[in-house]
């Protein structure tokens, strides 16, 4: 049985702040339900939403194909896909929507925005052990997604709540065969906070297969960029909108600017530890002031603050400070 929750209310991208717009995401033709916010905006940052709701723009790569048009990493260089073996390529119908973080063998880890308007999942697959997306699809673990677990508390259409609870997890039809390309990252837990794990200016890296510049081409091989860690208060400072920073957020970026996640690069990881054995998944890509801006951090779904939603959801064992090997089976 494949179940889908519909609480989440946009579509798949990372937001954009800076013109108020939302740009067009419609994997789902209007017949078959698509969302009424996302269907006031038909165009690329273009279509303004109505002025009293005041909200973010999705950055998202829409059906058709053409670069200015299809949200990577900002500032960073490329990567091969065994030194961050948790990063996932979401694919609906055919086209790459977004990023997505392994957590278990048949478990990913996404944002909501990215798989809101998804009515039909037997159209939702993951890639797993890709570097190059045009290249290395034919050999890379293919799988397809059999449910949608949407969190609850995702609104954007509720201007108190904007982009809090911007966390989804999809269950694979079978299970991932783990290696040196494809391996389960540790999730961040409330103890590792209080130790200091994304305390400010600790370094963090984000990847993916988005834009290298604002509103620029794509990248086919997968990307990082390190960045810091930024204190939700300055990050709130420089939005200038409180309700947009909340606890269930992480802000982390380049204050100098040049450095961040773009578009396409939703859902993807933020993942402290990133050079040890031991590499921990703290954040969620999910909206930001257009990218890479000067005093513009972007800001993340803090993995933390869900430790046990994703553990009632999936019966993973999260125990902080384990080998993330052996906590990544769930219970089928």
């Amino acid at each position: 049985m494949l179940l889908l929750a519909f609480s989440c209310s946009t579509k798949s991208g990372r937001t954009d702040l800076a013109t108020d717009t939302l740009i067009d995401t419609s994997y789902v033709d209007s017949a078959s339900g698509g969302d009424p916010m996302a269907e006031m905006a038909d165009s690329f940052g273009s279509s303004e939403l109505p002025q009293q709701i005041d909200l973010p723009r999705l950055k998202s790569i829409r059906r058709d194909r053409s670069p200015e048009r299809q949200p990577p990493i900002v500032g960073g260089e490329t990567i091969p896909i065994n030194l961050i073996p948790w990063q996932v390529l979401l694919e609906f119908d055919g086209d790459d929507i977004c990023g997505g973080s392994i957590i278990a063998d048949r478990w990913i880890i996404t944002a909501c925005h990215c798989v809101s308007s998804i009515n039909d999942v037997n159209q939702l697959a993951i890639f797993a052990g890709l570097t190059n997306k045009r290249q290395d699809k034919l050999t890379a673990q293919k799988r397809q997604v059999v449910q949608i677990v949407r969190h609850d508390g995702y609104d954007r259409n509720n201007p108190n709540s904007a982009f809090d609870n911007d966390i989804a997890l999809l269950k694979l039809d079978r299970a991932l065969d783990f290696g040196e390309k494809v391996t389960p990252i540790r999730l961040a837990t409330p103890a590792d906070e209080r130790a200091g794990i994304t305390s400010p200016d600790k370094k963090v890296r984000v990847s993916g297969w988005g834009v290298t510049t604002e509103n620029g081409t794509p990248s086919n091989p997968v990307r990082f960029v390190d960045i810091d860690v930024i204190s939700n208060t300055i990050a709130a400072s420089q939005y200038n909108r409180p309700l947009l920073v909340t606890p269930n957020m992480l802000a982390a970026g380049n204050p100098r600017g040049g450095q961040d996640a773009c578009q396409g690069d939703s859902g993807g990881p933020l993942a402290a530890n990133f050079n040890t054995n031991n590499p921990v998944l703290v954040g969620v890509v999910s909206y930001g002031e257009g990218c890479g801006r000067a005093n513009y951090a972007g800001i993340y779904t803090r993995v933390s603050k869900y430790i046990e939603w994703i553990q009632q959801t999936t019966n993973i064992g999260i125990a902080g400070g384990s080998d993330r090997r052996t906590i990544a089976r769930a219970d089928q």
